[in-house]
């Protein structure tokens, strides 16, 4: 049971999620960078492809940072024996699940561009391209905090 209410924490309470939703409040009050956007996205099919390969860029960088952290070696070995050590991997793959997510968003707002709803899509994309740069963020902050806490 803690584990599911641990993996609602992760997955609800998170800056992810508050990068992925802060677009869609700023865009209702200002929606001039959402307009802007879809803009650049109708007109060259190149920045579409860009946008939607940043969030996989950001996945990789994830994935580089994340792993680092849960296949620890020499001193750092200590992580493994660290009770909430699960906790720390299931934010990991959370992290992973939200640059998905991401790139997602972004192809969603590449679809909607092309469909003619430029609000919606530039919206959807610069969503997707926050949420997976916030997941890229909180898996560096904890890999940085665990470098102070082993005094690596």
């Amino acid at each position: 049971m803690s584990r599911i209410l641990e993996f609602l924490r992760a997955v609800i309470i998170s800056p992810e999620m508050l990068a992925g939703c802060l677009p869609f409040v700023v865009s209702s009050y200002w929606p001039d960078p959402a307009n802007f956007t879809a803009q650049q996205l109708a007109s060259d099919t190149k920045w579409a492809f860009s946008i939607a390969a940043i969030p996989l860029g950001l996945l990789a960088a994830t994935y580089a940072s994340g792993s680092d952290i849960l296949s620890p070696t020499g001193g750092k070995k200590a992580l493994l024996d660290w009770p909430d050590y699960w906790k720390l991997k299931m934010r990991i793959v959370v992290a992973f699940g939200y640059c998905l997510l991401g790139f997602a968003l972004t192809v969603c707002g590449v679809y909607f561009v092309a469909h003619q709803s430029p609000v919606w899509g530039g919206t959807l994309a610069i969503a997707g391209v926050l949420c997976a740069a916030a997941a890229l963020a909180s898996v560096a902050l904890a890999k940085l905090t665990i470098r102070e806490i082993i005094q690596e």
